[in-house]
C-alpha cells in the first residue's frame, strides 16, 4: 500500500511514476518483467550460476558487494524464466545467498538465537499440516474466561499446557471451518493468566530482526523480495481478472492503472549518493516452464511457509516485506509509516547517520561510565558500522509499483489452492502484532474490493483477526482521517448499492463493524465524540429499514448533505422491499424467498451493535451531550407513509389501511426505532434521578405514533400469523419468521412501546392500537356509531368490504394479549438476573428441559447472558439415566411467575403443554380452582414503586350531560403534551336521561399519584382507559347473552384475565394510599350510583377503572356493566357448573371489588347472597388470596355447586329483584342457555367423531384392499375374510390376546417402546415329567387358534391361506466370530486344524454341504418375529399394492422387505402356522417301553431307569404319563435298545402330506441366494438349532463397567441381561413356531435312506457321530420322531450329552498333544490310555470345573429346546414361556431336565456309552478331526478413550490400511480398532452397478457378524451403525457434563466417554435386535458410508 501518512521518510516514486507503465491487457499470459542489463552486459541468455560461483560472490571478501548479489539473483531470475531452472532449482540456489552460507543449520540456529519465539502461532485448518508437530489438529479451543476477544483461539497443546482444565474455566471445544492461529503469547487476544507453561510474552518486545548482522539482513530482504516479485508476476493474470471487473478499486491513494506488463529498476551506487534509472520497456520473454503458473506459485508459497517458521526473526523480515513498511515494535504509528529497508535511500542514509550519532554516544559513555557498558554490550553490533556494512546499507531495489506493498496484489488472488497456501502463512505471522499491525494498513485500502460474494471467504478469515486486536483497531480507528470505520460504512453502503438483496457479505461487512466495536473507545468514539459516524451509522439503519421513496425525514430533522453520499433508496419499491410482507387474501402464499433470513441476520447484527455501542455511554458523558445526542437521532426519524394518510375514528386519527385485509405491508426489520428506544432508556438509567423525563429528551414536535407504528404492526403480524392467519398453504416459513421475531426482538420492541405510551393519552393509544388490530367498538358493527345513535360519515372505519369483519377470527383476543403483554413488567424494567429468571421460568413451565434446550434459547435471548447460577436456583436436576441427558425441572415454588403471556412462550405452547404442567402442579398440591386458568403473575420491580397519596378525590359536581363537542385529534406534538396530564373536566350526554351531571378526574390513576422520576411507569394508566373497558364490557357481554363468535370465544379469557390484571393492581393502588400493608379493609366512599345506572351508547370518560367497570352500557338493548356480567357468570358458573375454567377469574374480580367499597359489597351481596368472598392479603408480591382451609375450595365443582344449587330459587328471585330486567329476558336467556349447552355438546360428539375417524382410518384403506381374481386355491372358509371383523389385534396386545379394540396406532421401533406381546410366566408343573410332544402341538396350536391377522382381523386357517407370523431374517456369523476369535486368543494349538484353521476356518461361513456336516456350520440365519400374525393372501396383498408404491428411506421392497402393519416394524419373510387339521406328523407308535427289556441288567450308578414310581426315571409303560422329571444317564442297553428300535420306528412313520405347497423354504432361498448353495433339511435343522444359540448367547448375564469412582472394585460390579424380556418372548415364540414349521417341511422331504444312515452314524456304523455338532443333533432326532415321547427326549438328551463329554475329552487330547491326520488311526489306543484307564477321580480333578463351564451352554440350549417339546399351559395372554432370568436358574434347569447335579453326569457319562469304541473307530478311519468342544465368550467393542479430544488426537494421525493416507474424513471400527475412509474420502471407494461401495461397509463383510459394523467418525462423536443396507447413527456415545450429544460439535462442551450407552447398542448388536431399535432412524445409505 502507498504511504498516507506525513512521514518524513518517503518513497520516491518518481521515476516510476514518470513510467506509465501502461501496457496492454491482451498480451500473453506467460509474459513477465524482464530484468534490465546489468552495467552494460546482457542478460538475455545467461548460463545458470552453479552453487560455487554463488558461494564465491558470497564469500568474496572483505565484504561481498550488495550490486553483485542483486545480479546474481537477478540472473537466476532470467534463468528460470528461460526455462533452464525448475522453481526447485531456483529456491535452492536461492536459499544459499538467503542464508550466505552452505551451513544452512548453523545459520538457522544463529537466527533463532536472535529472537525467541512469544506466540504458539500454530496453525490449523481443514488440510494444514503443522511443520511443527506434523499433525493435522483441526480442531481448537475457545475459553471465554482467558480470551479478549469472542474469536481468540489456542491449540490442543496449549490448551492442555494451561490452567483452564485446572481452574474449571468456560471453555469450548470447536473445528476450524476457515482456519486459525494460536493465541497463546500474544496480548493482544489472550489473558496473560491464560498462557501456557511455554509462552511468556516479555514486557518489552523489540524487533526480531534488530540485531541481525548486515549481511543476512540484506540477503534475507533482497531473496524475500525477488521471490515476492517472481510469484506476483506469474500469478499477476490471476488476480488481473478480478481487478479489472471492479472500475471503483483504487489500490493507491492516486488511481494507478494496472497493467499486465512492468519494468524494473536497477540502481547504480556510489559511496555517496545514489541514483535511480528509469527501466525500459522490452519484450517480454516467454515462460519456457511445462510446470503450470498454479504449480509454480504453490512451490514458491511453500518454501515461503516452511521458511518463515524457522525463526521469529526471519519471519518479521517476511511480514516486512509483505507489507512493504518497517515494522518496528518499539514505533508502530499508522500517521508515521516508515519505509522499508533497501527501498529508500533517504531513510537509509538517516538511518545511518543516526546509528553513527549512537556509536558516538556508546563510545563517550564507555569511556565515562564503564559500568554501563555490560549493559549495553547486545547492542553494540547494532551501533558499530563498518564501511562495508555501510556499503550495504546505501543499496536500494523497490519493487515495481504496482506490485508495492505485496501483500495487497496477493489478497486477489482468487485460485482456491493458492489462496489455501497463503492463508496458512498469513495466519502464521498475524500471531505477531508488528503483523496485524502491518496487514492493517494493506486491508485497509482492500477491504472494499473484497466485499464482494466471491471474495467474501476472504473477510471471514483475516476480518477477525485484525478487527478484534484492541490496539491495532484503535490506531486505525480513532485518529485516522480514513480509518476502519470510515472504511466499512463506505464499503457497506457502496455493495447495498451495487446489489439488489441482502448477502452474506453484507452480513460479513457488518460483522466487522460489530468485531470492531467491541472495543469500548471505539464504540464510545463512533455514538457521542464523533457525530459524523453516528449520522453514517443512522443512515445505515434507516437504509436496512426503509420502505418507499416517499420515506423522509420528519419535520425538524436535519436535511441530507453530500457527506450522507451512501444513504441510498434507490432499490425501494414502496411495498415489497426488503423484509416487507403483506397478507394474500385470495390466493395461497406464495413460496416466499429466504432473502428474510438475511434481514433477521443483520436485524441480529443490529441489535448487538446497537447495545455495544450504547453500553459505552456513562455518567462521565455530560447530560446535555447525552440530550444532544438524543435529539439528533430522533430527529432522523423516518414516518412510514402510511402515517401520513390519516382518518377519524372515535376521534383519533388512524391509518386507513388494515393489515389483516392485505392492504399494506409490515416489516419486523426496525433496527432504528430500537437503536432510538434503548438509546433513551439508557439515558434515563444514568440520571434516574429526576434530572431527565422522556419528554425532556425528545424534539418538540416528536411524533409518538410515528415511532409506535412499525413496533405495533409488527406486534399485530406476529398475533396473526401465531394464528394461522398467513399460513394458508402450509408455507412454514412466515411462521419461522414470527417465531425467531419472538425469540429476539419482541420483548425488547414491547418495552419500547411502554416507553413511549407513556407520552400517549391513553385513550388514544387503546383507540389507535385497536384500530390495527381490526378490534371494532361496538362489535359487530362495519361503523363507528356516534353519541346521537346515528352515522357519522367523517368517522367511518372502514370502506364496506366483500370480506365479512367475522371472518377476521381473534381480532379481539390479539388486542387484549397485546394491552396484556403492554401491562407486564418487561426488559426495562427487570435487572438481568431477573429478566433471565422470569424467561427461564416460562421456559421449563411445560416440562423438564435438557440443558441444550435451555440453552438454545437462552442465546436467542441474551446470547452472552450468564444462567447457569439462576437455573439452579428454580430447578430440580433430574440426573441422565440411560438415553435420557440430565433435565431441569421448575420447583413448584416459582409457578406463582407462571406467565401465559409471556412472549417467548407465547407463540407456540398457549393452553398446550405448559397449561397441562400448570393444571398438574395445582392438582398434585390441591390447590384450589384446579381447572381455573393461570393468575397474572405478580410484579417484582413495579410493586415497589413508591406513591403518594393525592389530595383530590373524584366527585360529581354537575346535574347535566352533553355530548362531546372536542374535534378529532391529531396524532403528533398535540397528543404527546397532553398524555402526561389528563386532568380535564368534561361533559357526557346519554340518549336515555336529561340529567346532567359534571365528573371531574383530576387523574387517570385515581387516588394516586405518580412521582417525576416514576415518568416511563405512566402506561398504567392504560388500566384506566374507559375505551379498553368499554370493550371489555361487551365482550363478556356478548359471550354470556349467546352472541358469540370464534373470535368472542378465544377473547373472553382474555378479557378475564385483563380484568384481573387491573383490579389486583387497583386495589393494591388504594391499599398503599390507605397505609395499610399488610391487609385490605372495605372503605366507604361515595359511588355516583345514579350516574353509573344509566346505561351509555359509547365509553365514558372516567379516567378510572372501578368506575369504568360499575358504569352500564347498552349492548343489544340490554343495559348492562362489568360488574353485572361478572355476577351473571357467577350465577351460571355455579349453577351449571359451566365456565369451570374462569371460575378463578370471575371470584378474584368480585372479590376485589367486594373489598373495594362497601356499597359495591351490598350491591353484590343483594345480588348474589350467596357469594363468599375470597379473603385477600397484601404482601411483598402484591395482592393474594387466602381460602384458610383449600380443602374448602378443592371440589368447588362439587360443594359449591350442591350449595348453589339449593339456593337456585332465591338467587334467581334476588337477581329479578335487583335487575331493571323484566321476564321475558330472563326466559330469553334461559333459551340461550339452554341453546349453548347444546351447542357445546354438539361441538364435542363433532370432535370425538372427528377422533373417533381417525382412529379408524387405517380400518378404512384395509376395506380398500382387493384380491386377485385369480386366487383358486381359496376355499370356502375364506370367505370370512369380508364377514366381519373381530379378534382385531393392537400394538399393545399380546399375539394371544383377544381385543376388539378397533384403535390402530404406530409404535417405534425399539424394544423398550412398546409393550411386550407376552406375559412372561412361570413354568406350571416344572416337576411333571413329559408327556408325547403332540402335546406340544395342541398347545401351540389352541395359541394359534386365538390369533388373529393384523389386517382382515380374522382367525381361520386353511392350507392354502395359513396365518402367518410376521418376521424378520438376517445372516449372523455372531456365534462363528464369537468363538473364532476367543479361540484364536485362548486356544492357539486348536487353529492348525480345519476346525479352526487359517482366517476362514472350516465352518465359519454359512452352511455351504449338503451332508450331515452341514450342522457343524457356526454360521446361519437368525429370525426373529414382531409378534403379529397376517395371512398369506393378506400379505400378498398389502405387499403388491401398498409397499410397492410406499417410498420409504428404511427399507427395501426389492428385497421382499415390508413394515409390519401394526408395529411398524420391519419384516422380509412370514412363518406360516399350519395347525393339525392340515398337517399332522405322527408314529405308528406312540409310545416306547424299555422297562421290561431292561429288567435284568444292573443300572450303572444307581441311576438307571426302572419301574420304581419313587425314583428318578421312568415309572410307567405308558410314555404319555410320567410323574417325575426324567434321569439323564440311564444304563448303556437301554440306549442300544433305543437305537436298535429306532430304524423300524422311522420307517412305520405316518406323514400326512400338506394340501397346499409348503412356501417357506421356496421364499428362504430367494432371500439367501448367494449365501448357502440350498435349502436341505439339514440347513433347517441347523438353523433351528443355531437360533437357540443366538438366544442363549444374547441371555448370558453382562459384567457392568463400573463408574469411574469405583476403582474397579469388584464389590461394586453388577451384572445385566443383554436382551429383554420382550425380546426373549417374542424369540421364543419365533423359535416354536419355526421348529413346528421345520419338523412340518422335513417329514414330507426326509427319504428312508436318510433315516437309515442317521441311525447308523448313531451307531458307529457310517460317518463320524464324534465330528457332529450334539446339540445339532438332538434337534434332528427330536424333530425327526414327529412326536417323540418323553422316554425319546431323555434318551436323545443322554446321547448328546455323552457325545459331548466324549467330544470334550478329545478336544483335551488335542490340546496336550500334537494329533495330526497320521495320528488318527491310533486315536482311539490314545483315547483308552489317557481317558479310559484313569481314575474317575483324576478325571474329575483335571477337568470337572472346566467341563463345568463348557457345559452351562449346551444345557441351557436343551433347557429353551425343552420348552417347545413340552410348553406351559396356555393364559389367556400367549404362551407361558420361560423368561430370561429362568436361564440362570441352575435348579430350575436341572430339575426340568432331570439332573441332580453336575457331576453325575461327569462322572457317569463317559463309560455309560455302547458306541464309544465304534464312534472312535469312524473318526479314525474316516480322517475326521472332531468337533471340538471348547469355551467361548461374547466380542466386545475396543476400549475407547475417556474423553473425545483423546479419541480425536489419537485418531488423526493413523493412516488407513489401504490408501495408506490420512483420509480427511475417517471412522473407527469398535470392534477391531481399524481405520478405515469414511462417506467423504472417496479414496477407498469401489464402484458398483448401483452402488459407490465405500470401504467401511466392505469392511463389514469381513469382521464382525456379517455385514453389520460400528465406526466411531474421528472428527464426531457420532457412531454409524452398518447393517447391509441401511445406515443409523448413534449420538449417545459421548456425551457432555449434562447428560448429551454433541453431534456436529456445536455446543463444544468437552465430551466424556458413556459406557451405559455404548453397552446399550453392545446389547442390540448381540442380541440381533439393531433393527428394533434404530429402523425409525436408518438411512439406505450403508453402502456409501
Amino acid at each position: 500500500m502507498g504511504n498516507n501518512s506525513s512521514s518524513s521518510y518517503k518513497n520516491n516514486n518518481n521515476n516510476n511514476n514518470n513510467n506509465n507503465n501502461n501496457f496492454s491487457n491482451g498480451n500473453n499470459s506467460n509474459n513477465f518483467h524482464t530484468p534490465q542489463p546489468l552495467n552494460g552486459s546482457s542478460y538475455s541468455n545467461p548460463k545458470c550460476k552453479s552453487k560455487e560461483e554463488i558461494l564465491s560472490v558470497l564469500n568474496k571478501q572483505p565484504f561481498p558487494i550488495a550490486e553483485e548479489i542483486n545480479d546474481l539473483i537477478i540472473s537466476l531470475r532470467q534463468s528460470f524464466y528461460e526455462g533452464h531452472i525448475d522453481t526447485r532449482q531456483l529456491l535452492s540456489r536461492l536459499e544459499y545467498i538467503f542464508y550466505a552460507s552452505e551451513d544452512f543449520e548453523k545459520v538457522k540456529s544463529y537466527f533463532v538465537s536472535l529472537s525467541k519465539p512469544v506466540c504458539c502461532s500454530r496453525v490449523w485448518g481443514s488440510s494444514y499440516e503443522n511443520k511443527d508437530t506434523n499433525k493435522n489438529l483441526n480442531f481448537f479451543y475457545r475459553c471465554k474466561t482467558c480470551a479478549l476477544s469472542p474469536n481468540s483461539s489456542i491449540c490442543f497443546e496449549c490448551f492442555k499446557a494451561g490452567p483452564h482444565e485446572r481452574e474449571k474455566h468456560d471453555y469450548s471445544m470447536s473445528f476450524a471451518s476457515y482456519g486459525g492461529s494460536c493465541d497463546c503469547g500474544s496480548l493482544d487476544s489472550w489473558k496473560r493468566s491464560g498462557f501456557c507453561s511455554e509462552h511468556e510474552h516479555p514486557e518489552v518486545d523489540y524487533s526480531p530482526s534488530g540485531n541481525m548482522d548486515k549481511l543476512h539482513l540484506f540477503t534475507t530482504h533482497l531473496v524475500l523480495r525477488h521471490i515476492l516479485l517472481i510469484f506476483l508476476n506469474i500469478t499477476f493474470d490471476l488476480f488481473a481478472s478480478s481487478l479489472n471487473n471492479n472500475n471503483n478499486f483504487n489500490f493507491n491513494n492516486n488511481t494507478t492503472t494496472f497493467t499486465t506488463t512492468t519494468t524494473t529498476t536497477t540502481t547504480t551506487t556510489t559511496s555517496n549518493s545514489t541514483s535511480t534509472s528509469p527501466t525500459k520497456k522490452l519484450q517480454q520473454p516467454t515462460l519456457n516452464t511445462i510446470e503450470t503458473k498454479e504449480t509454480i506459485s504453490i512451490k514458491i508459497l511453500k518454501w515461503l511457509n516452511d521458511i518463515s517458521h524457522v525463526s521469529r526473526s526471519i519471519s518479521h523480515v517476511l511480514s516486512e516485506e509483505l507489507c512493504y513498511q518497517s515494522l518496528d515494535p518499539m514505533s508502530l504509528d499508522p500517521n508515521n509509516i516508515k519505509p522499508l529497508i533497501f527501498t529508500s535511500m533517504e531513510y537509509q542514509l538517516e538511518l545511518i547517520k543516526n546509528q553513527q550519532q549512537q556509536q558516538q554516544q556508546q563510545q563517550q559513555k564507555e569511556e565515562e561510565e564503564k559500568d554501563e557498558r555490560n549493559k549495553e554490550e547486545e547492542n553494540v553490533n547494532l551501533l558499530k558500522l563498518t564501511k562495508e556494512e555501510i556499503e550495504l546499507l546505501k543499496f536500494e531495489f523497490k519493487l515495481p509499483n504496482e506490485f508495492s506493498p505485496p501483500l495487497k496484489r496477493i489478497l486477489f488472488i482468487e485460485q482456491k489452492n493458492i489462496r489455501q497456501e497463503y492463508m496458512f502463512i498469513f495466519l502464521f505471522l498475524l500471531c505477531e502484532h508488528t503483523f496485524k499491525f502491518g496487514f492493517s494498513q494493506s486491508y485497509l485500502n482492500v477491504y472494499k474490493s473484497l466485499c464482494y460474494k466471491d471474495t467474501v471467504d476472504i473477510l471471514f478469515r483475516f476480518s477477525p483477526q485484525v478487527f478484534s486486536v484492541c490496539s491495532v483497531s484503535e490506531q486505525f480507528s480513532i485518529g485516522m482521517e480514513f480509518g476502519f470505520l470510515d472504511c466499512i460504512f463506505e464499503s457497506l453502503f457502496f455493495h447495498l448499492q451495487v446489489s439488489d438483496k441482502l448477502d452474506k457479505n453484507h452480513i460479513a461487512i457488518v460483522s466487522d463493524l460489530k468485531t470492531i466495536l467491541q472495543h469500548r473507545n471505539i464504540a464510545h468514539h463512533m455514538i457521542f465524540e464523533k457525530r459524523k459516524y453516528l449520522k453514517h451509522y443512522i443512515n445505515l439503519l434507516q437504509t436496512i429499514q426503509s420502505t418507499s421513496n416517499d420515506i423522509k425525514s420528519s419535520s425538524g430533522g436535519d436535511e441530507l448533505n453530500d457527506e450522507d453520499y451512501y444513504y441510498h433508496h434507490s432499490h425501494n419499491d414502496g411495498t415489497n422491499n426488503g423484509d416487507y410482507q403483506r397478507r394474500y387474501i385470495d390466493t395461497h402464499i406464495p413460496y416466499e424467498d429466504i432473502n428474510w433470513i438475511q434481514f433477521f441476520q443483520i436485524d441480529t447484527e443490529f441489535k448487538d451493535i446497537s447495545n455495544i455501542l450504547i453500553d459505552s455511554l456513562s455518567t462521565q458523558d455530560s447530560l446535555e451531550g447525552l440530550k444532544d445526542m438524543i435529539t439528533f437521532i430522533a430527529t432522523n426519524l423516518v414516518e412510514d407513509p402510511q402515517i401520513q394518510e390519516l382518518q377519524p375514528y372515535f376521534n383519533v386519527m388512524v391509518s386507513k389501511k388494515d393489515i389483516y385485509m392485505g392492504e399494506k405491508s409490515i416489516t419486523t426489520t426496525l433496527p432504528f426505532h430500537r437503536f432510538l428506544g434503548v438509546s433513551i432508556h439508557k439515558v434515563i438509567q444514568l440520571y434516574n434521578d429526576g434530572m431527565v423525563t422522556i419528554k425532556d429528551l425528545l424534539p418538540i414536535n416528536f411524533n409518538c405514533f410515528a415511532f409506535l407504528y412499525p413496533l405495533l404492526n409488527a406486534n399485530v403480524y406476529t398475533q396473526q400469523v401465531n394464528s394461522n392467519y398467513w399460513v394458508r398453504n402450509g408455507d412454514v416459513n412466515v411462521k419461522k419468521k414470527a417465531y425467531v421475531y419472538s425469540l429476539f426482538f419482541l420483548e425488547m420492541d414491547l418495552s419500547l412501546i411502554q416507553m413511549i405510551t407513556s407520552l400517549i393519552n391513553v385513550n388514544d393509544f387503546c383507540i389507535f392500537t385497536s384500530k390495527e388490530f381490526g378490534a371494532l367498538l361496538p362489535y359487530g358493527s362495519t361503523t363507528v356509531i356516534n353519541s346521537g345513535g346515528g352515522v357519522d360519515k367523517n368517522n367511518l372505519f372502514r370502506i364496506a368490504s366483500n370480506v365479512s369483519l367475522s371472518s377476521n377470527h381473534h381480532r379481539y383476543s390479539h388486542f387484549l394479549k397485546f394491552i396484556i403483554e403492554v401491562l407486564q413488567e418487561r426488559l426495562f424494567f427487570m435487572t438481568p438476573d431477573q429478566h433471565t429468571k422470569y424467561t427461564l421460568i416460562q421456559i421449563l413451565c411445560s416440562k423438564p428441559k435438557t440443558h441444550s434446550q435451555i440453552d438454545s434459547v437462552m442465546n436467542y435471548v441474551e446470547r452472552e447472558l450468564k444462567y447457569e447460577h439462576i437455573l439452579k436456583e428454580i430447578s430440580d436436576e433430574i440426573p441422565p439415566s440411560g438415553d435420557n441427558p440430565t433435565n431441569y425441572k421448575m420447583k413448584n415454588e416459582f409457578w406463582k411467575n407462571f406467565n401465559l403471556y409471556y412472549p417467548i412462550y407465547t407463540p407456540y405452547i398457549l393452553g398446550e403443554e405448559s397449561l397441562q404442567a400448570f393444571f398438574e402442579y395445582k392438582k398434585q398440591l390441591k390447590i384450589s380452582y384446579q381447572n381455573s386458568l393461570p393468575m397474572p403473575p405478580k410484579y417484582e420491580n413495579l410493586s415497589s414503586i413508591e406513591f403518594e397519596k393525592l389530595s383530590t378525590k373524584t366527585t360529581p359536581t354537575s346535574t347535566t350531560s352533553t355530548t362531546p363537542t372536542t374535534n378529532s385529534k391529531i396524532i403528533g406534538e398535540e397528543s404527546m403534551d397532553t398524555s402526561s396530564d389528563n386532568s380535564t373536566t368534561t361533559t357526557t350526554t346519554t340518549t336515555t336521561t336529561t340529567t346532567t351531571i359534571t365528573t371531574t378526574t383530576t387523574n387517570n390513576n385515581n387516588n394516586i399519584i405518580i412521582k417525576k422520576d416514576n415518568d416511563q411507569i405512566k402506561f398504567f394508566g392504560i388500566m384506566n382507559s374507559d375505551y379498553l373497558h368499554f370493550m371489555i364490557t361487551n365482550i363478556l357481554l356478548s359471550f354470556i347473552q349467546g352472541r358469540e363468535t370464534n373470535e368472542i370465544g378465544c377473547g373472553i379469557n382474555d378479557a378475564f384475565y385483563l380484568l384481573v390484571l387491573i383490579l389486583e393492581n387497583k386495589i393494591k393502588f388504594k391499599s398503599l394510599s390507605t397505609q395499610t400493608p399488610t391487609s385490605i379493609q372495605m372503605i366507604s366512599t361515595q359511588i355516583p350510583w345514579e350516574i353509573l345506572d344509566q346505561p351509555l351508547n359509547s365509553f365514558s370518560t372516567y379516567g378510572d377503572a372501578i368506575l369504568c367497570i360499575l358504569q352500564k352500557f347498552n349492548f343489544f338493548g340490554i343495559g348492562r356493566s362489568t360488574l353485572d356480567v361478572l355476577l351473571e357468570y357467577y350465577q351460571e358458573s355455579y349453577t351449571n357448573n359451566i365456565y369451570l375454567d374462569k371460575k378463578e377469574y370471575i371470584d378474584k374480580c368480585l372479590s376485589i371489588l367486594y373489598h373495594f367499597d362497601e356499597s359495591i359489597a351490598k350491591r353484590i351481596k343483594s345480588r348474589s347472597p350467596t357469594f363468599s368472598p375470597i379473603k385477600l392479603s397484601l404482601n411483598s408480591d402484591g395482592v393474594t388470596s387466602s381460602n384458610g382451609n383449600n380443602n374448602n375450595n378443592n371440589n368447588e365443582d362439587n360443594d359449591n355447586q350442591n350449595n348453589n344449587n339449593n339456593n337456585n330459587n332465591n338467587i334467581n328471585s334476588n337477581n329479578n329483584n335487583n335487575n331493571n330486567d323484566d321476564d321475558d329476558e330472563n326466559n330469553n336467556n334461559k333459551r340461550d342457555n339452554e341453546k349453548k349447552l347444546k351447542d357445546a355438546k354438539k361441538r364435542q360428539a363433532e370432535i370425538m367423531a372427528k377422533f373417533a375417524k381417525q382412529q379408524t382410518q387405517f380400518l378404512q384403506n384395509v376395506d380398500d384392499l382387493g384380491y386377485d381374481d385369480d386366487d383358486d386355491e381359496m376355499d370356502c372358509s375364506f370367505s370370512a375374510h369380508n364377514s366381519g371383523k373381530k379378534n382385531k389385534q393392537t400394538p399393545i396386545s399380546s399375539p394371544g390376546k383377544t381385543t376388539t379394540s378397533t384403535t390402530t396406532t404406530t409404535t417405534t421401533t425399539t424394544s423398550t417402546s412398546s409393550p411386550s406381546p407376552f406375559i412372561n410366566g412361570g413354568i406350571s408343573g416344572s416337576g411333571n415329567g413329559f408327556e408325547s410332544i403332540s402335546k406340544s402341538k395342541e398347545i401351540f396350536n389352541d395359541n394359534i387358534k386365538n390369533q388373529s391377522c393384523v389386517l382382515c382381523y380374522e382367525s381361520h386357517i386353511s392350507d392354502s391361506d395359513p396365518l402367518s407370523l410376521i418376521s424378520f431374517l438376517q445372516p449372523s456369523k455372531m456365534i462363528a466370530y464369537s468363538k473364532c476369535q476367543y479361540v484364536e486368543k485362548k486356544y492357539p494349538e486348536l487353529t492348525k486344524y480345519d476346525f479352526f484353521v487359517g482366517s476362514e476356518p472350516l465352518y465359519y461361513n454359512f452352511p455351504q454341504k449338503r451332508d450331515m456336516n452341514t450342522l457343524n456350520y457356526m454360521s446361519s440365519l437368525h429370525i426373529r418375529s414382531c409378534g403379529h400374525y397376517i395371512h398369506k393372501k393378506c400379505h400378498s396383498v398389502y405387499f403388491l399394492k401398498v409397499l410397492t408404491n410406499e417410498q420409504d428411506e428404511n427399507f427395501k421392497p426389492s428385497l421382499k422387505e415390508f413394515l409390519c402393519p401394526l408395529c411398524r416394524r420391519v419384516a422380509n419373510i412370514i412363518m406360516p402356522t399350519y395347525t393339525e387339521s392340515s398337517v399332522t406328523c405322527s408314529p405308528i407308535i406312540s409310545s416306547f417301553d424299555i422297562t421290561n427289556s431292561n429288567s435284568g441288567n444292573n443300572n450303572i450308578g444307581g441311576n438307571g431307569l426302572t419301574t420304581n414310581n419313587n425314583n428318578t426315571g421312568i415309572g410307567s409303560s405308558s410314555g404319555n404319563s410320567i410323574n417325575n422329571s426324567p434321569s439323564i444317564g440311564g444304563n448303556a442297553n437301554n440306549l442300544s435298545i433305543w437305537v436298535d428300535s429306532l430304524k423300524k420306528r422311522l420307517k412305520d412313520l405316518v406323514v400326512i402330506e400338506p394340501r397346499s405347497k409348503l412356501f417357506f423354504s421356496d421364499w428362504l432361498s430367494t432371500l439367501i441366494p448367494s449365501m448357502i448353495e440350498g435349502i436341505t433339511p439339514w440347513v433347517l435343522y441347523q438353523i433351528v438349532s443355531k437360533n437357540i444359540e443366538f438366544l442363549e448367547l444374547a441371555s448370558r448375564l453382562v459384567e457392568l463397567s463400573p463408574p469411574s469412582n469405583n476403582n474397579n472394585n469388584n464389590n461394586n460390579k453388577k451384572t445385566a441381561y443383554p436382551i429383554g424380556n420382550e425380546l426373549f418372548s417374542r424369540d421364543m415364540l419365533t423359535i416354536h413356531t419355526l421348529f413346528n414349521l421345520i419338523g412340518s417341511l422335513n417329514q414330507s422331504s426326509i427319504d428312508s435312506k436318510f433315516k437309515e444312515r442317521l441311525v447308523d452314524i448313531i451307531k458307529g456304523k457310517s460317518g463320524s457321530i464324534l465330528s457332529v455338532d450334539p446339540f445339532s443333533l438332538f434337534i434332528v432326532l427330536v424333530s425327526i420322531l414327529g412326536t417323540p415321547t418323553n422316554q425319546d427326549v431323555e434318551i436323545i438328551t443322554t446321547l448328546v450329552l455323552n457325545l459331548f463329554i466324549t467330544q470334550f475329552y478329545l478336544t483335551n487330547l488335542y490340546l496336550e498333544k500334537e494329533i495330526n491326520k497320521k495320528q488318527v488311526k491310533s486315536i482311539s489306543q490314545i483315547f483308552q490310555q489317557t481317558y479310559i484307564t484313569a481314575s474317575t477321580s483324576t478325571l474329575r480333578m483335571k477337568y470337572e470345573d472346566r467341563l463345568k463351564k463348557v457345559m452351562e451352554p449346551l444345557v441351557r440350549c436343551l433347557f429353551i429346546a425343552y420348552q417347545f417339546l413340552q410348553p406351559p399351559q396356555i393364559s389367556g395372554d400367549g404362551i407361558n414361556y420361560i423368561n430370561r432370568e429362568d436361564l440362570t436358574n441352575k435348579e430350575k434347569i436341572y430339575s426340568r431336565l432331570g439332573i441332580n447335579s453336575m457331576e453325575e453326569i461327569i462322572n457317569r457319562a463317559l463309560f455309560n456309552n455302547p458306541y464309544l469304541n465304534q464312534w472312535l473307530s469312524q473318526m479314525e478311519s474316516k480322517k475326521a478331526d472332531p468337533f471340538f468342544i471348547v469355551e467361548y465368550r461374547r466380542p466386545k467393542f475396543i476400549t475407547l478413550p475417556e474423553s473425545f479430544e483423546d479419541f480425536f488426537v489419537s485418531s488423526s494421525q493413523r493412516e488407513c490400511l489401504n490408501c495408506k493416507t490420512k483420509p480427511e474424513f475417517s471412522a473407527v471400527c469398535l470392534l477391531c480398532n481399524q481405520l478405515v475412509c469414511s462417506h467423504k474420502s472417496e479414496c477407498c471407494n469401489d464402484d458398483d452397478k448401483h452402488y459407490n461401495i465405500s470401504e467401511g461397509y466392505k469392511h463389514t463383510l469381513k469382521c464382525g457378524s456379517f455385514k453389520i459394523g460400528f465406526f466411531l467418525e474421528t472428527k464426531a462423536p457420532r457412531i454409524d451403525i452398518l447393517r447391509d443396507h441401511r445406515k443409523s447413527v448413534f449420538n449417545n456415545g459421548y456425551l457432555d457434563q449434562y447428560g448429551e450429544s454433541d453431534p456436529t460439535l456445536d455446543r463444544g462442551k468437552p465430551l466424556i466417554r458413556n459406557d451405559n450407552n455404548l453397552q446399550d447398542i453392545w446389547n442390540c448388536w448381540i442380541t440381533h435386535s439393531i433393527e428394533d431399535r434404530f429402523l425409525s432412524n436408518s438411512t439406505l445409505s450403508s453402502r456409501t458410508f
